[in-house]
């Protein structure tokens, strides 16, 4: 990967996403997946959904994708603005190679109050590109999404 200076960056807590059980109803019935570790910590966050497909395997695999990713807090980048005018030469080729569903790492080690570094690496994928163009800023901003969604990725 190649380092990029960060101008800007948002978190979240992910609180608003978590599901720690899933019932999915699919064209030939019902399938489920429960993490019962996170429901007996948190309680049940339950998820129900319709999917139009007539395949059992697909339903399971969807069910226990958004299980495994989404059953536990976890600190999330939603949104990343990096300058590419600080190094041109190298960072510029490299967003410009950038298109959405890519998967991108961020390390960031903000400060807290106390003085104490906490690093935070996120992994997701590109769902937006904004570019802010302006005499000698060139920032990009991404909004990046925690999982990829596609049933190719199953």
């Amino acid at each position: 990967g190649t380092d990029v200076p960060i101008v800007d960056i948002r978190y979240s807590d992910g609180v608003d996403t978590r599901r720690n059980s899933v019932v999915v109803t699919y064209d030939g019935g019902t399938v489920s997946a429960v993490d019962t570790t996170a429901v007996a910590r948190d309680g049940e966050i339950r998820e129900t959904v319709t999917l139009p497909v007539a395949s059992e395997s697909y339903a399971q695999a969807w069910a226990d994708h958004v299980v495994n990713t989404r059953a536990n807090q976890t600190t999330r980048v939603d949104t990343v603005t990096i300058s590419a005018g600080r190094d041109p030469d190298n960072i510029v080729r490299t967003v410009l190679e950038l298109e959405i569903g890519d998967r991108v790492t961020v390390y960031h080690t903000p400060v807290d109050d106390t003085g104490t570094p906490d690093v935070i690496e996120f992994t997701g994928f590109v769902e937006r590109m904004s570019w802010d163009l302006g005499g000698d800023r060139w920032w990009l901003t991404l909004t990046l999404s925690p999982e990829a969604f596609s049933l190719a990725d199953w």
